[in-house]
């Protein structure tokens, strides 16, 4: 089992946020199985800090997909604020992630033919939740106040560099 590698380090803190029990998952090629989570519970508090580490192949994101409602598991339950997000359908579940939870992706999942502007506008259109679209952009320009970026807003995701990419998204 890969996951008994994986270390766990949390800071104390407030109420239950997170609440994972007995999940498993594992993936089978045509001539394989290989169990990346087994029966593994978890309880990550209001206001804690949690870090995960471990080897390349250990689990890190599988565990960190299924607890942010994006990969199922094969067993065990997730809770999230005392919702258990696997009983939504995939589109409330979408939802639900959309509204409280963040995922910072090692890739950039970014689009190619949009804009740095259109890029960030993306998730806060998708919400439809009546944000009125000047309020939107108002945001966003906050977010992106340095001059260097504001030249750039109107740039395709192509042309900006990589290291500008890690720096500011």
């Amino acid at each position: 089992m890969f996951f008994k590698r994986l270390l766990i380090i949390t800071y104390e803190s407030y109420s239950e946020m997170l609440y994972i029990e007995n999940i498993s998952k594992k993936y089978t090629t045509e001539n394989k199985t290989i169990q990346v989570l087994d029966n593994i519970s978890l309880t990550v508090k209001k206001g804690e800090f949690l870090a995960i580490h471990g080897p390349s192949g250990c689990g890190k994101t599988t565990l960190l997909l299924t607890a942010g409602g994006l990969l199922h598991p094969d067993e065990g339950r997730i809770l999230i604020d005392s919702e258990n997000i696997y009983y939504l359908s995939a589109e409330k579940r979408a939802v639900f992630r959309a509204k409280n939870i963040g995922f910072v992706f090692q890739q950039y999942h970014l689009i190619s033919y949009l804009t740095v502007l259109e890029n960030v506008q993306v998730p806060a259109l998708a919400q439809k939740n009546n944000v009125p679209e000047n309020k939107i952009y108002e945001l966003i320009f906050f977010a992106l106040t340095a001059p260097r970026e504001i030249s750039r807003l109107n740039f395709l995701f192509g042309q900006i560099s990589n290291k500008d990419i890690h720096r500011r998204w």
